[in-house]
């Protein structure tokens, strides 16, 4: 059902998700859209890795597929994002539908390094 779903998506035009990540820090920040389940993980469903922080960002998605999220994570080590890495969610809800999402801001924390 969710892939039947996500494949009629796909066939129509994106809209966009845009914003900026604001970091302290060092490093690639990976900004991502999670698409929330009922039931379940949720789905990723678009990702972006911004070489550097302070970045704007503009990730195209398929439409209207409901109620997603917009989280970021840095990687200063560059080992992969892991939980001891700086990460943000957007802290609202966002509905994708058939326009576009922009003035997403999200500022990632520095984390002391273990």
């Amino acid at each position: 059902m969710i892939g039947a779903l996500l494949g009629l998506a796909l066939a129509q035009e994106p809209v966009h998700v845009r914003g900026e990540v604001r970091h302290s820090g060092s490093g690639p920040v990976r900004v991502e859209v999670l698409q929330i389940q009922d039931e379940g993980p949720v789905l990723l469903i678009a990702e972006l890795i911004l070489p550097r922080p302070n970045s704007t960002f503009d990730l195209p998605v398929p439409p209207n597929l409901g109620q997603v999220r917009v989280r970021a994570a840095a990687d200063p080590g560059l080992d992969g994002v892991g939980e001891d890495d700086p990460q943000v969610v957007y802290p609202r809800t966002l509905t994708l539908g058939h326009q576009d999402i922009d003035g997403i801001e999200l500022t990632l924390v520095q984390t002391e390094q273990r």
